[in-house]
């Protein structure tokens, strides 16, 4: 658990715990009515808005009292009351003046399912971000349409995945490089991230760690960055699209590395740095710093209007499938529910968990471009079933 937010974390902090509030549906109008399916400008701007009244209020009295040293930080108990206060506050005044949004074709370019699930471990270490309107959410103005996905997987504990989760986002788009070359704001945002909880790390005595993987989508670009063996793939025109290799110590050029800095590759159920940690990259992880960085790969697409969707997930899943093997899950299970993607991530998931016997937490984001157009014509959304259908054409001999 945090010892307490830092003046510079709040707001990440804050507006990400209010969209999870908004997204989980756990908030009502005064009526009694729940806020739920909004249009992504409506549930980002809600957590914006609320985020604003508390940073914009009187604070001290939420000051921790014994932090640590001369950094002052903020009581999590605190600031979450006067932010869930902020929320119904904000959801009040925009149920009343006609603020609040539905959902509609029209204002979502994204259908979005995903799931959690901490499998046969003990505790779930694992964090997601899925903002489809991160200009709503930031208060971004004269901006290209931008959305943001992330997963993390801590591992040692959960602070370092919660830390990037709540973050990085946030970092990449304060970003001086953000207008013209994202890759490098990405790259920057993921520096700043680790460097920021390596400081929080020393100050609450925090050894763990997290891999990390974002998708950021800026108009017709995508643009990902990857620490670890988190991953994302992209299934185009019906065929799985390799957009990143994974961060493994028994990587050539990883080892090397490894070794120029004067750490060893250890085999110990996996090839493991100094024998310890089964990933070369990653946030956090102070004591292995030296060897484990938080710099991190990065490469752009373009959209081309033939994505089909992408599919962000930690290394439970990766290590008990691949890239075709995924392509081929998703395919059928839409053929079997053609008028629905609510519940693709949880089957997924399942089957990682109980037919493949993955032992790992897993966390699974599938986005599907629901406005772009699909092969031969085709969107995912107007012909679900034509969808399916060509997955299975595209297999036979």
């Amino acid at each position: 658990m945090d010892d307490g937010w830092a003046k510079d974390e709040l707001a990440g902090w804050c507006t990400t715990h209010a969209l999870e509030r908004v997204l989980a549906g756990k908030l009502k109008t005064p009526d009694g009515a729940p806020v739920e399916n909004l249009a992504p400008g409506s549930a980002a701007g809600l957590a914006q808005e609320a985020t604003r009244m508390v940073l914009d209020s009187d604070m001290s009295g939420m000051v921790d009292p014994i932090c640590v040293g001369s950094v002052v930080q903020y009581e999590v108990d605190a600031v979450t009351a006067a932010l869930n206060k902020a929320l119904n506050t904000t959801v009040a005044k925009w149920s009343a003046d006609g603020t609040l949004q539905p959902r509609s074709k029209e204002n979502s370019r994204f259908t979005i399912d995903v799931h959690c699930d901490k499998g046969r471990r003990s505790a779930m270490e694992d964090k997601h971000i899925a903002i489809e309107d991160l200009n709503a959410l930031l208060g971004l103005k004269d901006q290209p349409a931008q959305a943001f996905f992330g997963v993390y997987d801590g591992h040692g504990g959960v602070e370092a995945a919660a830390f990037a989760a709540s973050q990085i986002h946030g970092n990449v788009m304060a970003s001086a490089d953000i207008a013209t070359d994202p890759c490098q704001a990405l790259t920057k945002g993921f520096e700043q991230t680790d460097s920021a909880f390596l400081v929080k790390a020393e100050r609450e005595a925090l050894t763990c760690g997290a891999t990390a993987c974002s998708v950021l989508i800026r108009g017709n670009k995508m643009y990902v960055a990857w620490l670890g063996d988190s991953q994302v793939m992209l299934c185009r025109g019906g065929e799985p699209v390799e957009m990143m290799v994974a961060h493994k110590p028994e990587r050539e050029d990883e080892k090397q590395r490894i070794k120029d800095n004067g750490g060893v590759i250890v085999w110990y159920g996996a090839w493991r740095v100094n024998g310890v940690l089964s990933v070369a990259r990653a946030i956090g992880d102070i004591k292995l710093k030296k060897w484990v960085i938080g710099t991190p790969d990065s490469a752009e697409f373009d959209l081309t209007g033939d994505e089909d969707f992408i599919l962000l997930a930690c290394d439970g899943l990766w290590d008990v499938m691949d890239h075709a093997k995924v392509v081929e899950f998703v395919s059928e299970w839409r053929k079997a529910n053609p008028d629905n993607y609510e519940g693709i991530a949880q089957a997924i998931t399942k089957h990682c968990i109980e037919t493949l016997s993955s032992t790992d937490n897993i966390s699974v984001i599938i986005v599907f471009f629901q406005q772009v157009t699909g092969f031969n014509g085709l969107s995912t959304r107007d012909a679900p079933e034509d969808w399916a259908l060509r997955q299975l054409l595209r297999r036979l001999p």
